[in-house]
């Protein structure tokens, strides 16, 4: 079964010339690899656009022709917006790091909350922990080619968000010692500190904007004619 997307790994070599990038990459479609992978396998070895495409198109063996001629200005443009839409689709799914990166800079928030200002916030480190887990997998496992697995993903992050603030309320504030009676000397502070539960809760819940990207991206890649896809792999 061929690897998805997220799930990539690339090497570095250097120095490949033009006829091994092109047996490596028919290899790999022999061995059961999706075009997109050895698409994205060849861009990452091949800086030059125009030697990108002359390897591309003697390894997916698609490359495309104008009906009104090789010199179709409007279809070049077209072959140019789908490798770009393509680009944009694999940044997209790489940057559900961000996802990631976010999860994780709450659950350090709440943790030194807990073990350093002895706030009662220790349920939701777990959360959080839950949550980059889960969005770990998803980006190692989940197939992204079908758009709506995004929006499933997103959902089901979001649910989870819901059944937290549902089950465990709200967490305290990161610094429990800082309270109102305070704000005359530490205003600004100690009113970051009181919305701090519902920051957490709203940055959280902002973790899916990276994977509705996905789906953005997806979409507009989907909504060119086959032919064109087909040309970068997708």
């Amino acid at each position: 079964r061929a690897k998805p997307v997220s799930s990539i790994q690339m090497d570095q070599t250097p120095n490949i010339d033009e006829q091994e990038l092109i047996e490596a990459g028919r290899r790999l479609l022999t061995n059961g690899q999706r075009p997109s992978y050895v698409y994205t396998y060849i861009r990452d070895r091949v800086a030059d656009p125009e030697q990108r495409k002359r390897i591309l198109d003697q390894v997916l063996g698609q490359g495309v022709r104008s009906e009104s001629g090789d010199g179709d200005k409007e279809h070049e443009r077209n072959l140019r917006k789908a490798r770009h839409l393509w680009e944009d689709y694999i940044d997209a799914v790489n940057g559900i790091q961000k996802s990631i990166n976010v999860c994780i800079v709450l659950m350090l928030a709440m943790a030194v909350s807990t073990f350093l200002f002895g706030a009662d916030n220790s349920m939701y480190v777990i959360a959080t922990i839950v949550g980059i887990a889960y969005f770990w997998v998803a980006r190692k496992v989940v197939e992204w080619e079908e758009k709506r697995n995004a929006l499933v993903v997103a959902g089901f992050f979001l649910a989870l968000v819901v059944v937290e603030v549902l089950v465990l309320g709200l967490p305290e504030n990161l610094i429990p010692q800082l309270g109102v009676q305070m704000t005359r000397r530490h205003g600004l502070a100690t009113l970051a500190n009181a919305i701090s539960s519902y920051v957490y809760i709203g940055v959280k819940a902002a973790a899916i904007f990276p994977v509705l990207a996905v789906f953005r991206r997806r979409s507009l890649l989907d909504a060119l004619p086959e032919r064109y896809r087909r040309s970068v792999g997708a």
